[in-house]
């Protein structure tokens, strides 16, 4: 999780924050009076006030506001051949007009869906 950036998460990520617990909130202003100026509609329908930081009001840890992590979603294709060596491609087709004169075992494809920096 990247620490909260009011901007960022309205610019970047439609409007939303996530949790330190996972939910989504989405944010409806920055601007109300007294200390905890963010204001944020809830996954489940509650009203919840954070302070510029991100911080939840009422020091409610798994609440503290974090900015999304951005998703990453790629396909690739594998070439695997005889001799143990791999190649890797953007598509299908430019995997299957490869020329290599080692004799090709498979082309597989290899979907990732994660967020970034994710198993770092």
């Amino acid at each position: 999780m990247k620490k909260f950036d009011y901007d960022e998460c309205i610019k970047d990520h439609g409007g939303y924050a996530v949790t330190r617990g996972g939910l989504k909130v989405r944010l409806l202003c920055d601007d109300k009076s007294g200390g905890y100026p963010i204001v944020g509609l809830g996954e489940y329908g509650g009203v919840l006030t954070f302070a510029a930081d991100g911080k939840r009001e009422f020091q409610d840890l798994s609440c503290d506001l974090f900015t999304p992590s951005k998703r990453i979603k790629k396909t690739y294709w594998v070439n695997i051949r005889s001799n143990h060596n791999i190649s890797i491609f953007h598509s299908k087709k430019e995997a299957n007009f490869e020329d290599v004169d080692i004799k090709k075992l498979a082309c597989v494809e290899i979907e990732i869906d994660c967020e970034e920096g994710e198993g770092l």
